[in-house]
C-alpha cells in the first residue's frame, strides 16, 4: 500500500500572496497592544488623581504644630488657614508657609502632609536675645540674633540686655551685630554691660561698672573683645572705680585709645 501525499484545499494552499496577507494582519494588530497599556495607565492615573485630590478618602482632619505652644501655635494655625475636609493632596503647602512666616514671631516653618488625615506644620520660633528700645515711649520689642524685632517684651525686660536704638530705628543687620559683639564677650564682663546704645551711626557704646567703653562698629568683634580683656587684666584699670572712671575706646582695636588713667607717682 503506498502513502500518498494529501493534497491541500483550494483554500489552504500557503501560497505567497497568502503569507503577505498574515503578515500584513500582524502589523496591523501589533499596534493596539501598546495602545492597551496607554488606555489602562490613563485609567489608573485618573483613578488614583480621584482618590488623593477628590475623594473624601484622605482629606485634612487634624493640624499638628511642633516646636511651640500656647498663644504663637495657636497663631500659626490661624495663620496657616487650612480647611477641615480639604484633600491633603490639594493643600498647597507652599501658600501656607508664606502665610506663616508673615508672623514676625516665626523664623522657619516646615509645611508637611502627614497621611492619612493631617497636616504638621514644625515651626523655628524666633529666639530673644536682646531688648531693644527707641524713641521716647520706653517700651522694649525683642529681638533675635538676625536682628529682627518680633514681640513686644512686657516689664521692664529685665532677663534680656536692653539696647537703645535711635528714634528713627536701625538696621536689622547692626542690631545682629550688637547681638554678636555680647556673644563675645566672657560671661562675666557680659553681665555686668549697661547703658547699652546703638548711635545712628552704627557705632556701639556701653557701660561696666563705671567704665565707658566706646566699641565703635559692630566689625572685629572677637579682637576688640580680647584687647578690652587684656586691659581689664592691668591693675592700672578698675571698672569700679567711681573717683576717676576710665573709658576706652576701642573703634581702632590695633591702637585702643584710653582715658582717665591715673596718674603713676613719680619714682624716686
Amino acid at each position: 500500500m503506498r502513502w500518498l501525499p494529501r493534497r491541500r484545499g483550494k483554500g489552504q494552499q500557503n501560497t505567497p500572496h497568502r503569507r503577505i496577507a498574515e503578515r500584513a494582519a500582524q502589523v496591523r494588530r501589533r499596534p493596539l497592544r501598546p495602545l492597551r497599556w496607554v488606555a489602562l495607565l490613563a485609567v489608573l492615573v485618573g483613578a488614583l488623581v480621584f482618590l488623593f485630590g477628590y475623594s473624601r478618602a484622605f482629606v485634612v482632619h487634624d493640624v499638628v504644630v511642633e516646636g511651640t505652644e500656647g498663644e504663637l501655635a495657636t497663631a500659626v494655625v490661624d495663620s496657616a488657614a487650612i480647611p477641615t475636609g480639604r484633600p491633603l493632596a490639594r493643600v498647597d503647602t507652599g501658600d501656607v508657609r508664606e502665610q506663616i512666616l508673615a508672623d514676625p514671631r516665626v523664623a522657619d516653618v516646615e509645611v508637611k502632609r502627614s497621611w492619612p488625615d493631617a497636616i504638621t506644620l514644625v515651626v523655628s520660633p524666633r529666639e530673644p536675645v536682646l531688648a531693644v528700645r527707641s524713641g521716647s515711649s520706653g517700651d522694649y520689642q525683642a529681638a533675635d540674633r538676625a536682628g529682627v524685632l518680633f514681640d513686644p517684651v512686657g516689664g521692664p525686660a529685665e532677663d534680656l540686655p536692653k539696647l537703645r536704638v535711635p528714634e528713627a530705628g536701625a538696621p536689622e543687620e547692626q542690631v545682629a551685630g550688637v547681638a554678636g559683639l555680647l556673644e563675645a564677650l566672657p560671661e562675666d564682663l557680659r553681665s555686668r554691660v549697661s547703658d547699652l546704645r546703638l548711635r545712628s551711626s552704627g557705632t556701639v557704646q556701653f557701660t561696666i561698672g563705671t567704665m565707658k567703653v566706646t566699641w565703635g562698629d559692630v566689625s572685629q568683634s572677637e579682637l576688640k573683645t580680647r584687647v578690652l580683656t587684656a586691659l581689664l587684666e592691668q591693675k592700672s584699670i578698675d571698672p569700679d572705680n567711681e573717683v576717676q572712671p576710665v573709658t576706652v575706646d576701642l573703634s581702632a582695636p590695633e591702637t585702643p585709645v584710653l582715658t582717665g588713667m591715673p596718674i603713676a607717682p613719680p619714682e624716686d
